[in-house]
């Protein structure tokens, strides 16, 4: 069993885990994000299909092994993926600095790096559970 421990805590922490702690622990049923632990912090990686020209910025769930985001930002001259950067850095409560594409300015298929993440994917994304 994975350590959870972390020494990062955000104050909406309930019972003790930290957002990040869930996120790991999601992370394991997470098919379109890593959560990746190196001495410089925690770093996630996103796999996302992104579509441009939306009526609205949102969430859309999953879309295969990849979470599907709806961007109003056209596809034209980088606007979208401007769009998305900012999109996410405001999801994970990051500074824009910390979030770099890694793969995909050109394509719908995008790979997203958050480095320094103090939330985990559950941030982007929470699916419904049903009744147990």
């Amino acid at each position: 069993m994975p350590d959870y421990s972390d020494p990062v805590r955000p104050l909406s922490a309930p019972h003790g885990v930290s957002g990040l702690q869930q996120g790991r622990i999601a992370s394991h049923l997470c098919t379109w994000c890593q959560i990746i632990d190196n001495p410089k912090g925690t770093t996630l990686i996103l796999n996302l299909h992104v579509q441009p020209g939306a009526k609205r910025t949102e969430v859309a769930g999953l879309h295969g092994d990849t979470l599907k985001i709806r961007l109003s930002a056209p596809p034209v001259e980088g606007a979208a993926n401007a769009e998305l950067m900012a999109f996410i850095a405001r999801a994970f409560s990051v500074p824009l600095r910390q979030v770099t594409l890694k793969r995909g300015a050109k394509s719908r298929r995008k790979v997203i790096e958050i480095g320094q993440a103090l939330l985990g994917p559950e941030a982007l994304y929470k699916p419904v559970q049903g009744p147990e």
